[in-house]
């Protein structure tokens, strides 16, 4: 009987270190906003990354099947001591923001000032 008393205090004594780590994981409202905000930032940075390296693909590779879809090179012959632009596509109008919503005119006109 000892023995059995004794089985069951450590199985209550487990249970209850289990649940006390399982309460302290828990990160208060405060700490699971920071947390969110940290991991939905790095979503971001990783994304646009991303979209980078696509908008780099479809431009520099010339059998690229949405290469089509570009406006054609600009015939631009003045030279301005000017930033770099990132690639040497004219500029589409810009005709409202349901284009902004376009991934390739959306690339074209990021960062531009």
């Amino acid at each position: 009987m000892n023995a059995e008393k004794r089985h069951h205090s450590e199985i209550r004594i487990a249970i209850s270190d289990e649940s006390q780590a399982a309460h302290r994981s828990i990160p208060s409202p405060e700490q699971a906003m920071w947390i969110l905000l940290a991991r939905s930032a790095r979503s971001v940075q990783l994304v646009e990354e991303e979209d980078e390296r696509l908008f780099r693909r479809i431009n520099n590779n010339s059998t690229h099947v949405l290469r089509g879809l570009l406006p054609p090179p600009s015939m631009a012959t003045q030279q301005y001591s000017l930033r770099r632009r990132p690639h040497d596509r004219q500029m589409p109008d810009h005709t409202g923001h349901l284009a902004d919503k376009n991934f390739l005119i959306r690339m074209l006109y990021k960062d531009s000032y």
